[in-house]
C-alpha cells in the first residue's frame, strides 16, 4: 500500500512539474482529480520537510480548476504561502499574482486586490523591482476602480 502510494506521489509530482507554469484555461478541468491531488497536498503540507511537494501539488491541483473557480485561487494561495516559506519568493510572487488574475476573472476584485498587494510586498522583498511597480499599479488601478464604483452608488 505505501508503494502504491509513493508511486502515485511520484506521478502526481510529475504532473505538477508539467502543469505548474501553465494557466489552466488551456488545461481540460478535472474537478475530481483536482481534488485527489489537494487531498494529498494536504496531507504533505502537515510535513515541513515536504513543502515543496505540496507547494507543485497545489499548483497541479489549481491547474485542473476552472479559471474562475475559488478552490484555485485557494490552491495558489496554499502554494504561495508553503513555496515564501521555503525561501522561493518568484514563486511565491508568481503564484499570488495567478490568484489575483483569477479572482478578476471570477468577479472578486477585493480577493484580487489582496493577492497583488501581497505579491508586491513579496517581489519587494525579493528584490524583483519590476514585479513590485507593476503589482503595486494593478493595485492601485483596482482601488481606483472600487473607488469610482462606490461613486456611482
Amino acid at each position: 500500500m505505501g508503494t502504491m502510494r509513493m508511486g502515485w506521489v511520484v506521478s502526481t509530482l510529475g504532473l505538477a512539474v508539467a502543469l505548474a507554469p501553465a494557466e489552466a484555461r488551456s488545461q481540460s478541468a478535472d474537478p475530481v482529480r483536482a481534488a485527489q491531488i489537494e487531498a494529498e497536498a494536504e496531507r504533505l503540507h502537515e510535513r515541513p520537510g515536504s513543502w515543496a511537494d505540496a507547494a507543485s501539488l497545489y499548483l497541479a491541483a489549481a491547474a485542473l480548476r476552472q479559471h474562475e473557480d475559488p478552490q484555485a485561487r485557494q490552491d495558489l494561495f496554499l502554494a504561495a504561502n508553503l513555496q515564501y516559506q521555503l525561501g522561493d519568493l518568484p514563486a511565491a510572487v508568481a503564484a499570488l499574482e495567478s490568484a489575483g488574475t483569477r479572482a478578476l476573472s471570477g468577479g472578486d476584485s477585493v480577493f484580487a486586490t489582496q493577492m497583488f498587494a501581497n505579491a508586491a510586498v513579496i517581489a519587494d522583498e525579493a528584490g524583483l523591482g519590476d514585479h513590485e511597480r507593476r503589482l503595486r499599479s494593478r493595485v492601485a488601478d483596482l482601488a481606483g476602480a472600487a473607488a469610482r464604483q462606490r461613486g456611482r452608488s
